[in-house]
């Protein structure tokens, strides 16, 4: 039988987010992670190999712009929707990313169920609007103490973050008002030192708090 899953790319050089968009996609009902790729010529070997219908692209990678890398994933699958995820939003990099192909320019302050959406509805060939204003977002390492500090209401937003859940949905599965619930994500981020909430994801992956996707 056909596999009628879309088939998603990650191309970034920092392991961590990589594993951790990796198994996002792959916990997405629909979704199959066809491959990571660190650099420009794993991302170009790897797409000729899978043709994936969706790649997801750091917008900074070992050899430099990664934005510079849509134009070849293009020429090799053209129908490919390029999703770029940037720590660092500029106005010219939107400008570039969707002058080169891209289907979405994201932030990493994109939730992950905001991050798989763009995967599976960011239109080919006409942009997406950004989800970040144009400010630097410099990640540090969160604070040492920080597994303790949660408060079990706290890890069960943290653990339903992980699951790609929206603000909405963690809302109404927990009983809470979406305003309690955007506190919540807040003070997770605080007490962890995040920027965003992949960032803060992807240290409670690293820290066995939380397991990714469904």
């Amino acid at each position: 039988m056909e596999d009628m899953r879309h088939r998603v790319m990650v191309v970034a050089d920092h392991a961590v987010l990589a594993d951790l968009l990796a198994a996002a996609i792959a916990g997405e009902e629909g979704l199959v992670c066809a491959g990571v790729a660190g650099d420009r010529p794993a991302a170009l070997t790897l797409a000729k190999r899978v043709h994936p219908d969706a790649v997801l692209l750091d917008a900074v990678l070992p050899c430099g712009d990664g934005i510079e890398l849509i134009a070849p994933l293009k020429r090799i699958c053209a129908a490919a929707r390029v999703i770029v995820l940037t720590g660092r939003p500029r106005a010219d990099g939107e400008r570039s990313a969707f002058a080169a192909g891209a289907a979405g320019y994201l932030g990493r302050t994109a939730s992950l169920a905001e991050v798989l959406a763009a995967i599976r509805h960011a239109p080919v060939g006409q942009p997406a609007p950004s989800n970040l204003p144009y400010e630097p977002a410099p990640s540090q390492p969160g604070p040492p103490f920080f597994r303790r500090s949660l408060s079990p209401r706290e890890r069960e937003v943290l653990a339903l973050l992980a699951e790609g859940r929206h603000v909405n949905q963690i809302a109404a599965g927990l009983g809470l008002s979406v305003n309690t619930t955007r506190d919540y994500v807040k003070s997770v981020l605080k007490k962890m030192g995040a920027h965003s909430q992949l960032e803060a994801v992807a240290r409670a992956a690293v820290e066995g708090l939380v397991r990714v996707g469904r």
